[in-house]
C-alpha cells in the first residue's frame, strides 16, 4: 500500500524543529526548499541561500501498513494537520502533488540564483538603459503597448512611462515581461 501524504501546520519558526520530531517517532517529512540570492547590506557581496519555500507548512506521510504510534499532534513544533474532516481524519494530499514539487524543487524551478556574479539589477541595466523603448510581452493585461525606461529599481525591476490609450502612465514591470525596441539612449 502506498504512503499518505499530509500538509502540517507548524508553531512560528518551528518547521525544522516539528520535521525533527516527526522523524524520530517514525514518520517521513518533506519541506519544500528554494535557493536564492541575496545581496549582503554592507558588503555588497551575493550570498546564495537556501528558504522553505511554504513558511509554517511541511508535508508529511504515511505507511497505513505501519502507523507510528505517536500522534503527529503531540510532536514538538506542530501545530495542526490541516484540513481534518469532520470525521476526524486528515485530508490526503495526492502522491502527484509532491511529486511534482519535489521534482520542480530538483529542477530548480524554485531558485533565484544570479548567475555570472550580476546581481538581477545589474542585468536590467544593461538590458535596459534609462530612456530605453520597449514592448510589453504577452501574458500581461498591458500586452502590446510600448513604453520608455524611466528608472531601474531594486531586483530588477523596471519603472517606466507606458502609453495607454493616448495617455502616458507610470508603471512599473518585472524584466521578463518587456522587450527592448533599441539600445538605451
Amino acid at each position: 500500500m502506498a504512503r499518505r501524504w499530509y500538509i502540517i501546520a507548524t508553531n512560528p519558526q518551528a518547521e525544522e524543529k516539528a520535521a525533527k520530531s516527526l522523524r524520530e517517532v517514525g514518520y517521513r517529512v518533506y519541506i519544500p526548499k528554494m535557493r536564492k540570492t541575496i545581496v549582503h547590506h554592507r558588503t555588497k557581496k551575493l550570498i546564495d541561500r537556501r528558504f522553505k519555500l511554504f513558511n509554517r507548512y511541511i508535508f508529511m506521510s504515511v505507511d497505513p501498513a505501519h502507523p507510528p504510534k505517536v500522534s503527529p499532534k503531540d510532536c514538538d513544533g506542530v501545530y495542526e494537520i490541516l484540513g481534518v474532516k469532520l470525521d476526524g481524519k486528515p485530508c490526503e494530499i495526492p502522491r502527484e502533488t509532491i511529486r511534482a514539487i519535489m521534482l520542480a524543487q530538483w529542477h530548480r524551478q524554485f531558485d533565484d540564483i544570479t548567475e555570472d556574479a550580476k546581481t538581477r539589477k545589474e542585468m536590467s541595466k544593461k538590458r535596459f538603459g534609462v530612456g530605453s523603448q520597449f514592448r510589453v510581452r504577452s501574458n500581461n493585461p498591458f500586452t502590446g503597448f510600448y513604453g520608455t525606461v524611466t528608472k531601474i529599481k531594486g531586483r530588477g525591476v523596471v519603472k517606466a512611462m507606458l502609453d495607454v490609450f493616448g495617455k502616458t502612465v507610470p508603471i512599473e514591470f518585472e524584466p521578463d515581461d518587456i522587450e527592448p525596441l533599441n539600445k538605451a539612449a
